[in-house]
């Protein structure tokens, strides 16, 4: 299957999604790929994961509605945000003394 491809079609139109496509995001989605992962998105579920909170709680520092605790930056990606790993990493440094997700 070539990444040239609409998601979707397989060379034999077995209708398989596109998902083993290296390039996907860079293609579909216009972000580049990186060799490293400090600049990996992450979800909302995987920052709860990491954090140990809910992921309504993300949502919430995400929008800046946590009082005490810096907004968490966001990329949108139509009604989904994503964060860089970077900036996630960032900004729990910025916030790892005042305890605003404990």
């Amino acid at each position: 299957m070539s990444c040239l491809q609409p998601m979707g079609m397989s060379s034999k139109n077995t209708g398989s999604r596109n998902t083993g496509c290296p390039r996907f995001l860079e293609m579909f989605m216009g972000f580049p790929i990186f060799a490293d992962n400090q600049d990996e998105l992450l979800t909302a579920k995987e920052i709860a994961t990491e954090l140990r909170v809910s992921k309504a709680q993300v949502y919430k520092v995400m929008n800046g509605e946590v009082k005490g605790c810096a907004r968490l930056p966001t990329i949108s990606i139509r009604r989904k945000k994503v964060v860089r790993r970077s900036t996630f990493e960032k900004w729990k440094q910025d916030n790892e003394l005042n305890g605003c997700l404990s």
